[in-house]
């Protein structure tokens, strides 16, 4: 009978063992299969195995961006007239300044965001390349700037999620998949797989969320703000 139920339990283990590197892998081939910006540039120079990735940019949803705008406005009503809502948008591309123009400066591959410096007090929206190490680098170098809304996936790897959660105020995670824009049609089919969020990093950032969520609810009525590991205290939200 022992036997029995030794033999039991290894193969509950093994089954164990299978999922978990089923999942595992399959975390991993959702995210070296989403970039969020410009695969012809970065993922092409620096990321050789994502040739098979279908389309050539992944672009912010005109709906989200709409959002930010509504919510900016009321932020800054200096936006109305037609000032930009961001100084800095620094992992962009040219199609996506013709598709949505969001800040007064851009970087591309070309001008590499990476290495080209960030002006101190620029607020700075970023919806980066998600692949390896640029995303890491990229991340690194907007948690170190703390002023802007970061776009990024919710369910991120538990290093990324180190990296954000504790140096940001809060965060809007969207209870739905958002569908970001791509100029190939059998890549808009696909998507990502993820669930997405907004970081807010600095209280500017915080007071844009708060008031952004309630014109992205019409997009998205199970979005949320999210504050728990966050810097901001729930009170603390509650007085922006």
């Amino acid at each position: 009978m022992n036997t029995l139920r030794n033999h039991i339990g290894f193969i509950y283990y093994i089954i164990f063992l299978i999922f978990t590197i089923m999942l595992i892998e399959l975390s991993k081939i959702s995210e070296s299969n989403y970039v969020g910006v410009d695969i012809d540039s970065y993922t092409s120079r620096k990321c050789k195995e994502t040739e098979t990735i279908h389309g050539d940019d992944w672009y912010s949803p005109i709906y989200l961006i709409d959002g930010l705008k509504k919510a900016g406005e009321i932020l800054d009503p200096s936006c109305e007239s037609g000032n930009f809502l961001f100084d800095l948008d620094p992992a962009t591309s040219e199609k996506a300044r013709d598709y949505c123009k969001i800040s007064k400066r851009y970087f591309t591959i070309e001008t590499n965001g990476l290495r080209s410096p960030w002006n101190e007090g620029d607020y700075v929206y970023m919806n980066p390349p998600f692949h390896g190490e640029v995303f890491t680098e990229f991340i690194k170098k907007f948690v170190k700037h703390q002023n802007g809304i970061l776009l990024t996936f919710e369910q991120a790897s538990p290093s990324t999620k180190r990296l954000i959660v504790p140096n940001s105020e809060l965060s809007l995670k969207f209870g739905r998949r958002i569908k970001f824009y791509n100029t190939d049609p059998k890549a808009m089919k696909s998507g990502p797989m993820k669930y997405s969020a907004l970081y807010a990093f600095g209280e500017k950032a915080a007071k844009h969320l708060i008031l952004a969520k309630e014109f992205l609810t019409e997009y998205d009525p199970y979005i949320e703000i999210h504050e728990k590991g966050f810097r901001l205290l729930k009170k603390e939200i509650e007085a922006l």
